[in-house]
């Protein structure tokens, strides 16, 4: 008998995996969830037959919002509740405190499962949680959801501020998460995610995850990179300019002299030879978002400066996004709309309905301290 995990237990597995702060999943060639627990007494017995064995540790006790049987593999426990759980058939979905039992189709497309090193622990895959999560009438969380995926970051609310979970245990100051999660693999791409959801006909949620996925992009490295694609690239109707689907973090060519992918573009636009950086965070020079706190780095900047120079001098025009334009609508229209003049694009004024709209979105993305999925 196998403990199967989605949902959002299993998303936060995944984050914190990719942070080093857990065991990588494993992948399985299991595609049902057959063996699932049939009862909530079942449940408890898999997993406390878990933690009697050794095979997962038991850190930090049971929770209060859960009963005292229930006690949670160490990875799991510090998920956010109530735990999503898996089962294959409507018969097995048992009410349990502090968890939300789903159920889940017997046969899975290929890939839907991983497996936690060294238990029978398992847990949806990074395309199954796409195909879960974010099915209601909003459509932008789950394209939040598959840019994280498709990107090399992890959202910045994922431990309490300044401080993170180490592999024993412990606890100790660490950076903004999500301004040094550069350079970690994305959990998944664009291509594999269309062919999961091929893969996937007839299940619950096809429809918004196909629909979402027609704006997510692959190579984002900060949840602010995947705002501002959305915010410059989505359509009026959806409050944004309509620019068109860049290349994120794509490798420049400069010319002879300088060597080939030497400079990263944050959005390029290669067919029209435009570039957009954002630089919002220190140590680009500035205040940070959440905390108004000032922060300069001259290096930084006189870098920064020095890369926009080669950009430019290498024949591609340049519109630079600071932290300060996503805090006003009339600063970030304004680049905005130097960015549609770049591309030799007009920027549709549907009135005050459409300008609405472009404030919402634009509040909704660059608000620091809303909730994601």
């Amino acid at each position: 008998m196998a403990i199967y995990l989605g949902g959002r237990t299993a998303l936060d597995i995944w984050r914190r995996a990719s942070l080093g702060l857990c065991a990588m999943p494993i992948s399985c060639t299991c595609t049902s969830l057959v063996d699932s627990a049939a009862s909530s007494r079942e449940l408890v017995a898999a997993v406390q037959s878990l933690l009697l064995a050794g095979a997962i540790p038991d850190e930090g006790g049971c929770h209060r919002d859960l009963e005292p049987r229930t006690q949670l593999p160490g990875v799991v426990q510090r998920c956010a509740r109530p735990f999503e759980l898996l089962v294959d058939h409507k018969n097995k979905s048992h009410r349990m405190r502090g968890a939300k039992v789903r159920v889940c189709r017997s046969t899975l497309p290929s890939g839907s499962l991983f497996r936690i090193p060294n238990t029978d622990v398992r847990l949806a895959s990074p395309e199954l949680i796409f195909l879960q999560l974010g099915n209601g009438r909003a459509l932008l969380p789950k394209i939040e959801l598959g840019m994280e995926l498709c990107g090399s970051y992890v959202r910045g609310d994922l431990a309490p501020q300044g401080q993170t979970e180490l592999e024993h245990g412990e606890r100790g100051r660490v950076p903004r998460l999500d301004a040094g999660c550069e350079g970690r693999p994305s959990l998944t791409n664009v291509a594999r995610l269309h062919e999961f959801l091929n893969e996937s006909k007839g299940m619950h949620g096809i429809v918004a995850s196909r629909r979402a996925l027609r704006w997510v992009l692959d190579g984002a490295r900060s949840p602010r990179e995947s705002a501002l694609h959305l915010a410059l690239d989505l359509p009026s109707k959806l409050g944004g300019y309509g620019m068109g689907t860049p290349l994120l973090n794509h490798p420049l060519d400069l010319g002879a002299g300088m060597r080939a992918g030497s400079c990263i573009a944050d959005l390029a636009y290669p067919k029209e030879r435009v570039v957009v950086e954002y630089d919002g965070f220190a140590p680009h020079g500035g205040r940070r978002l959440e905390s108004g706190e000032v922060v300069f780095d001259a290096d930084k900047v006189l870098d920064d400066k020095d890369r926009w120079s080669r950009i430019q001098a290498a024949g591609w025009k340049l519109v630079v996004f600071c932290g300060r334009d996503t805090t006003s609508f009339p600063r970030f229209d304004t680049k905005a709309r130097q960015l549609a003049s770049c591309l030799g694009k007009a920027v549709l004024d549907g009135g005050a309905e459409t300008t609405q709209a472009r404030d919402r979105l634009r509040r909704w993305l660059f608000n620091p301290h809303r909730h994601q999925l």
